[in-house]
């Protein structure tokens, strides 16, 4: 039998008890799906400098020491701007649904790194 009673959902106190990590993303609240993202966008710039990092002690010779330590530089102060801004984000997700100045960092900071990145390997 398909009862409408039956699929209803407890009723809640508040956009903060709806949230469950185990839920849709797109059903989180703004500032929650941008900590998602700016995590997820966070593994980038870690991952490159490490990698940048280990060919730069591995096999100096193959990288260009220039562009190496400008790529270098690069991903550190996004990947701590970034962290900066979730740090912050965590905080303020306690009484702000949304930070519009988080995702414009992400979206900006995503293009300047894929602009730099790129204009810089093809040097």
């Amino acid at each position: 039998m398909n009862h409408p009673a039956a699929h209803a959902s407890p009723p809640s106190s508040g956009p903060a008890d709806d949230f469950t990590w185990l839920s849709n993303p797109l059903d989180w609240r703004p500032i929650d799906r941008f900590i998602l993202l700016g995590a997820l966008l966070l593994i980038a710039p870690t991952l490159f400098g490490f990698t940048l990092l280990a060919v730069m002690v591995l096999a100096p010779d193959y990288l260009a020491p220039v562009i190496a330590r400008l790529l270098l530089a690069m991903f550190a102060l996004h990947g701590l701007m970034l962290a900066g801004y979730i740090g912050a984000a965590l905080r303020r997700r306690r009484h702000d649904d949304d930070w519009p100045a988080f995702e414009d960092f992400i979206i900006v900071s995503f293009v300047i790194i894929v602009l730099g990145v790129v204009s810089e390997n093809g040097k």
